[in-house]
């Protein structure tokens, strides 16, 4: 199968210059550290658990329970990886940078595709090189961009390859085509929505066959981890979302009504998506100083110029892309609030390119020069070097001390030489990462019996108070340690900034629970 794309020399020079500007700019931003934030540590969890023959579980306690709390498609990977070069951060980072800029690579001939610009293709891709969003979740060890790169060779096997599926249904091009969704949808549950597009695409397209064997396709690819998880007894964490509003806050409304969910849906809308899109299309600085009228305001016309510049796509391709960009959004606002602009990190390159579109539609509807906008574009994407600058700056500093004192106590665990201890703690997965100690994240509820029943039903030894600042910490722990407080010993004390670790006395506070008649 001969890949249909061809290259003059204009064209190699765009693709080296992407090269080149992205390495330069990819290195200068590079953070070597590990991420603060507890989902990297999760998926390195995960996957030293299927490194070390236990599978796709949590090593958090001795049991090595199955889990689906992620999709298993990028700890797989991991693990993968994990077996031959050991637990290699720093290869793990470069190897989302490789993603990143792969997928941008993809992108042009995408966009070369879709509007028969390639001068467009190649400033619209030079733009998303200085994309903050997307180079700093090109180092940081998460699924967004392996993600980016599978739904984008997804996409690229679809508008490339379709001429060779429509002649002849079972063929090497469809087969990538079902892979590379497949494999997106396992790193990623958003990735349903490219599930769906590409279904609708086949639909619209009337290639029967080819929907039929797409179908079939990815439920064969499917099915094992559906019956996995069915045989564990496993369900989904996406379908308790759509009921919840906020999962870090379990005491709040949740959704109970027709109009509860609209509420949650609009909220969502405001939040999740317009007060983000100018984050994404225009990362600037300048943008924290505006209100947040302002910033909602500019976000609906970011949005509807970027639905825009897809509508006015090649009418062939229009409502794969469309479906897919509004699937995506969909999902955004079904799902639980508190993710800012996370969920949409893959999308970027599509918003990007949407709002760019429009603009280059519109110069020519006025007969203006096309090349202009191009050299616009090139331009907004080199006025962002001061702040590639400052991010430089920050990947070279250490750690905050609030999270110094979280691997010091982790390091202290560690050295206890405990065995079979059980720690409960805000970050599990950083603590165990670090400490090698089962780990237990306590629970989120006002009343303190609960959080203290939860304990003791976990087999918990040790709590860990620590100074990262989660408003669980102070919500739903401190009271509890409070108002039980004769039954919690300091083993360790760091006072700045402040880390305490707790011996718990679980078998008098089973006693106390009893006699309560709560156990």
């Amino acid at each position: 199968m001969k890949i249909p794309v061809t290259l003059d020399k204009r064209e190699v020079f765009y693709l080296s210059i992407l090269v080149l500007t992205f390495l330069s700019i990819y290195f200068l931003v590079f953070d070597a550290k590990m991420d603060t934030g507890g989902d990297n540590y999760e998926y390195l969890n995960y996957a030293k658990s299927i490194a070390t023959g236990h599978g796709y579980s949590s090593p958090y306690s001795s049991q090595y329970e199955p889990v689906n709390w992620y999709p298993p498609g990028y700890s797989t990977m991991l693990g993968l990886l994990m077996t031959v070069f050991g637990t290699n951060i720093l290869l793990f980072k470069l190897l989302n940078g490789f993603f990143l800029c792969a997928s941008l690579v993809l992108f042009y001939f995408i966009i070369k595709k879709l509007t028969s610009n390639n001068l467009l293709a190649f400033a619209v891709n030079f733009y998303l090189i200085f994309n903050i969003g997307l180079l700093k979740f090109g180092y940081i060890i998460m699924s967004e961009i392996p993600y980016l790169f599978l739904t984008m060779l997804a996409l690229f096997s679809l508008t490339h390859f379709d001429n060779l599926i429509k002649d002849k249904v079972w063929n090497k091009a469809l087969i990538a085509t079902i892979i590379s969704v497949a494999l997106a949808y396992y790193f990623r549950g958003i990735g349903l929505s490219l599930v769906a597009a590409v279904g609708v695409y086949f639909l619209l397209q009337k290639e029967w066959k080819s929907l039929a064997v797409y179908t079939g396709g990815i439920v064969l690819i499917h099915l094992p981890y559906m019956i996995r998880n069915m045989v564990y007894g496993l369900n989904g964490r996406y379908t308790e979302a759509l009921l919840q509003v906020n999962p870090w806050k379990p005491e709040s409304e949740q959704v109970y009504s027709f109009a509860s969910f609209l509420d949650k849906l609009l909220s969502n809308f405001v939040w999740e998506i317009l007060n983000v899109y100018p984050k994404m299309i225009l990362p600037i600085r300048q943008l924290r100083s505006i209100g947040e009228t302002q910033m909602l305001i500019l976000g609906a016309m970011f949005l509807l110029v970027s639905l825009t510049g897809i509508v006015l796509i090649k009418k062939k391709y229009r409502y794969l892309f469309l479906s897919f960009y509004l699937f995506n959004l969909l999902i955004v606002l079904l799902y639980h609030s508190g993710n800012d602009f996370r969920y949409l990190i893959p999308l970027i390159p599509l918003m990007v390119f949407g709002f760019m579109n429009a603009l280059n539609e519109l110069l020519n509807k006025v007969k203006a020069k096309q090349q202009a906008l191009a050299i616009l574009i090139v331009i907004g994407g080199i006025l962002m070097i001061p702040r590639m600058y400052e991010f430089h700056v920050m990947s070279k500093r250490e750690h905050h001390e609030k999270f110094k004192t979280f691997i010091e106590m982790a390091n202290f665990i560690k050295s206890l030489g405990f065995s079979n201890i059980t720690v409960a703690t805000r970050k599990p997965g950083i603590l165990h990462y670090y400490s090698g100690a089962y780990v237990h994240r306590y629970k989120f509820s006002p009343n303190s019996d609960e959080v203290m029943i939860d304990l003791v039903e976990s087999n918990v030894d040790f709590v860990f108070f620590d100074a990262l600042g989660y408003g669980s910490n102070y919500n739903y722990l401190l009271p509890a340690l409070r108002e039980y407080k004769e039954h919690f010993r300091v083993i360790k004390r760091i006072d700045k900034p402040r880390g305490l670790l707790l011996q718990f006395n679980r078998m008098k506070v089973r006693k106390i629970m009893k006699k309560k008649g709560l156990l």
